[in-house]
């Protein structure tokens, strides 16, 4: 991956202090894995529960580590990751409609609760296919 050396050089900068004293701490490549998953987990949890924080990151409005870190990791992909591809779905809503190759039914079931961020596609889809 192209972004990978420029990440791997981003735990040298101070906004990377924490992150580098935890590893420092015994380098084991579960550690950092395990550091990897989590930092993962959580930017997915960010892109479904604060998409705005996420966009606001991209254009450059916080510095703490997981901003930089997420600039860099979108870097040239920032309209694929979902949050974009949502906002993208509300921007085109007028060209969309049943035609539009998107099925007349969707099922979802098993759900006991769904993030907003899920409930507006729906309510989106729903409206799209009638």
């Amino acid at each position: 991956m192209e972004g990978d050396e420029g990440t791997a050089k981003l735990i040298e900068e101070p906004a990377f202090e924490p992150l580098r004293i935890y590893l420092e701490s015994g380098r084991s490549d579960l550690k950092r894995f395990q550091l990897s998953q989590r930092i993962a987990d959580l930017f997915d949890q960010y892109l479904l529960f604060r998409p705005e924080m996420m966009f606001q990151w991209e254009q450059g409005k916080a510095r703490h580590w997981q901003a930089v870190l997420w600039r860099e990791l979108v870097k040239g992909h920032e309209h694929e990751h979902r949050a974009a591809l949502a906002k993208e779905l509300s921007r085109r809503r007028e060209g969309i409609d049943s035609r539009s190759g998107i099925p007349r039914r969707i099922s979802v079931f098993g759900i006991s609760a769904l993030p907003r961020f899920h409930v507006q596609v729906f309510a989106f889809l729903s409206q799209v296919a009638r």
